[in-house]
C-alpha cells in the first residue's frame, strides 16, 4: 500500500518519482482512469484527495491522470510499433474511438497523425 506522501508526488511533484514507476506509467495504474482507485490506495476518501490535491496544486486530481495517460499514449505512439487499437486496449479504454477522441481532445490532433509527427 502507498501513502499520501508516496502517492502524491504524481499529482504534485515536478520530476519522476522512484517510487511506482512500472511500465512507462509512473504511480498511475493505466487501468484505472477514476479519482475512487487512487483514494482507495491511499486510504483516503476521492473528496479529500481532491481537496488535497487541488489545494497543493490548483488542478484537479482528473487533470494529472489524464495528462499521465496523454504522456503513456504519446510515449507509445512515438515508439512502439503498437497499433492505435493496441495502445487504446493497453490503456483500458472502452474502444479505440474513445482513445482517439481523447488524445485528439487533449493534443490537438489525432492519435494517426501524432504519430506521424
Amino acid at each position: 500500500m502507498y501513502t499520501l506522501n508516496e502517492y502524491l508526488p504524481i499529482f504534485v511533484g515536478d520530476g519522476l518519482p522512484e517510487k511506482g514507476w512500472d511500465d512507462g506509467m509512473y504511480c498511475l495504474e493505466a487501468e484505472h482512469h477514476d479519482i475512487p482507485f487512487y483514494a482507495s490506495a491511499l486510504h483516503i476518501t476521492p473528496v479529500y484527495l481532491s481537496r488535497v490535491v487541488r489545494q497543493a496544486t490548483g488542478r484537479t486530481v482528473v487533470d494529472y491522470i489524464n495528462q499521465m495517460l496523454l504522456m503513456e499514449a504519446s510515449f507509445l505512439l512515438q515508439t512502439s510499433g503498437l497499433s492505435i487499437t493496441q495502445i487504446a486496449d493497453r490503456l483500458h479504454f472502452a474502444d479505440t474511438p474513445s482513445f482517439s477522441k481523447f488524445f485528439s481532445r487533449l493534443k490537438g490532433v489525432s492519435p494517426k497523425e501524432y504519430r506521424k509527427g
